[in-house]
């Protein structure tokens, strides 16, 4: 009897063993992240890798499909099958540099290619240039933060509540630019007219802003 009762208790003893191991197993298991094949880990931090394993990210160095030192001739959409390709060619101070403009339903994302000299640039040399900035346009993309464009600066700020926030406008461009700490986005509200920053004059600040004002674009250089 008292064997049958040893017995009994070592058997539980084993099944209890393998208990532990099996919960200890599904605990430490590291969640699976998807990143394609297209997606060249060389060189990337473990932030960047984890950011491009969701395609709907924008990362501090691009987008899943398109991201900053690129040759700007390989970027496509195959991701976005239904997406039109505009190429142009802009200049301006002595520079031109090549845009490829992503157009979609919900926006475009517009890629800009390195600033080259006027002087010394040609066809092959705008073959070869590299993704300099990216501006998305598009409410399809979000960074890891879940801002968006769209969305409005009230919501904005919510998100970054205590960061440092810098804001300059962009006249030229009838624009203001919002960036948050050493962030590389770049958030762009519109300026018609530069009526906002005519308004606040020199002392420029974000409380000169309308909260209700929409992000029109985030650009990633």
């Amino acid at each position: 009897m008292k064997n049958y009762l040893f017995l009994l208790l070592f058997l539980a003893l084993i099944l209890a063993g393998f208990s532990s191991c099996g919960n200890e197993a599904k605990t430490e298991k590291p969640t699976e992240q998807y990143l394609p094949d297209s997606v060249s880990t060389e060189g990337m931090s473990k932030a960047d890798i984890e950011c491009f394993s969701h395609p709907d990210f924008i990362c501090e160095s691009g987008l899943e499909f398109v991201r900053l030192g690129d040759y700007i001739a390989d970027v496509k959409m195959a991701e976005l099958s239904e997406a039109d390709i505009q190429d142009s060619v802009e200049n301006g101070n002595g520079y031109e540099w090549l845009v490829r403009t992503l157009h979609l339903k919900e926006g475009k994302i517009v890629v800009e290619g390195e600033f080259l000299d006027q002087r010394y640039s040609n066809d092959s040399l705008l073959a070869v240039s590299k993704v300099n900035r990216l501006r998305i346009e598009s409410s399809l993309f979000r960074t890891p933060s879940d801002v968006r464009v769209g969305m409005s600066l009230k919501e904005v700020l919510a998100v970054f509540e205590g960061a440092f926030i810098k804001v300059f406008p962009l006249p030229e461009f009838e624009t203001i630019n919002i960036q948050v700490d050493d962030q590389r986005y770049i958030y762009l509200i519109n300026d018609p007219q530069n009526r906002i920053s005519s308004a606040a004059g020199d002392d420029f600040s974000i409380s000169d802003i309308p909260s209700d004002s929409p992000v029109s674009a985030i650009v990633v250089m």
